[in-house]
């Protein structure tokens, strides 16, 4: 549970609490849960009410000696505390700017080889909807290697790139092509770390790096583990405008042009360089199954509360998808097929006239009419 906003609306207007009364207000609502906790302590000990009463006064207050409580700051609040007593299991999440509070999130995995007739969802996740995308894309992984399916590649965009992303694809030796990269982009006066290039030697380790006005340095390492530096030559520097402006490469007073890094930038910045937009149309079709999921529910979300209760409406519901492909493109094959044999016995009947129709033809040159008919008749 979370402070609630502080307006409030009554009739058509709107006022604002000040801070320190919603604090105030807060407060005795924990002096009051305090109270309701050693009643249910000793009257029902073993409730489900005990249980949330305890875990809002964990989560959301701080308890002194003497029994009194303090509301805890919000920046101390964890995003998986509770959001709501009818639905323990709900969490609060910051994504994309946006703020969601309670409900869940699902990650589809599915088939996307443009060679398939068929593209089927092989995987699907729901779980509280501060979980990271990457975390996700582990367990999707996992899943699909205990099935034993295989899995080449996977297109995914910026959310589930990161170090345990990368991680989860490395463990399963799968290819990940993301269409963007997890974090913001350099800043409108500074060059993007993108911009540079890397040279990396068998092992992966950065070597050279030269700056997009053609300046090189080897790279070396630096005292701190992960760290690189690179000293690049001063006349070379020298010439360019760029340098203190838009560059990255520091003029140090007795270094000279010098460079510092660590090898997590260097890797971030080769795989900007390796990003994939042109999966984005996968990308999309991806998000069009999410679509089809939520679709078959009410303004699009399952009509129910909770983790297990949730992972039951969205389950089946990834079947029917599955089945409703399936059924579709039987069918069509179906009727391919029938109007397939249906061509083929409409052209045997037409090479069937044909040849008669030339018989025909020719015993009416060396008999009569009548005979002609007849022996047609005899052969038919």
């Amino acid at each position: 549970m979370t402070a609630p906003s502080p307006f409030v609306f009554a009739h058509t207007v709107c006022y604002k609490i000040p801070n320190a009364e919603v604090e105030e207000h807060l407060t005795t609502i924990g002096q009051e849960l305090s109270a309701v906790e050693a009643l249910l302590t000793e009257q029902a000990s073993d409730s489900d009410a005990l249980a949330l009463v305890k875990r809002v006064l964990e989560e959301q207050y701080e308890r002194n000696t003497d029994g009194t409580v303090r509301l805890r700051p919000g920046e101390e609040i964890s995003t998986d505390s509770l959001q709501s007593p009818q639905d323990p299991d709900a969490t609060y999440r910051v994504k994309g700017g946006k703020r969601f509070r309670g409900g869940y999130v699902i990650n589809v995995s599915e088939t996307a080889d443009p060679e398939n007739v068929i593209q089927l969802i092989t995987d699907v996740q729901v779980e509280p909807n501060q979980t990271d995308d990457a975390k996700l894309m582990e367990q999707s992984l996992d899943n699909q290697a205990e099935r034993e399916i295989e899995v080449d590649r996977v297109t995914t965009d910026g959310g589930y790139t990161g170090p345990q992303g990368e991680a989860a694809c490395e463990k399963h030796d799968v290819e990940l092509r993301a269409t963007r990269m997890r974090g913001g982009h350099s800043a409108a006066d500074t060059w993007g770390w993108d911009e540079y290039t890397w040279e990396v030697d068998a092992e992966g380790t950065p070597v050279r790096v030269t700056c997009p006005q053609g300046c090189e340095a080897d790279l070396v390492p630096g005292q701190a583990e992960g760290r690189f530096i690179a000293r690049f030559d001063p006349e070379c520097c020298a010439r360019c405008s760029f340098l203190n402006h838009l560059c990255r490469v520091q003029d140090r007073p007795r270094a000279g042009p010098t460079l510092y890094l660590q090898a997590r930038t260097i890797e971030v910045a080769r795989q900007r360089q390796a990003l994939h937009p042109e999966d984005t149309s996968i990308r999309v079709l991806a998000e069009s199954t999410v679509r089809s999921l939520k679709r078959a529910f009410p303004n699009n979300k399952p009509p129910v509360r909770g983790l297990v209760r949730s992972r039951m409406m969205i389950y089946p519901a990834a079947v029917m998808v599955n089945l409703r492909r399936l059924h579709r493109y039987f069918a069509e094959t179906a009727q391919y097929a029938s109007q397939a044999a249906a061509s083929s016995l409409s052209s045997a009947k037409n090479a069937v006239c044909r040849h008669f129709d030339r018989v025909y033809r020719r015993l009416s040159c060396h008999l009569p009419v009548r005979h002609a008919r007849q022996a047609i008749a005899s052969l038919g």
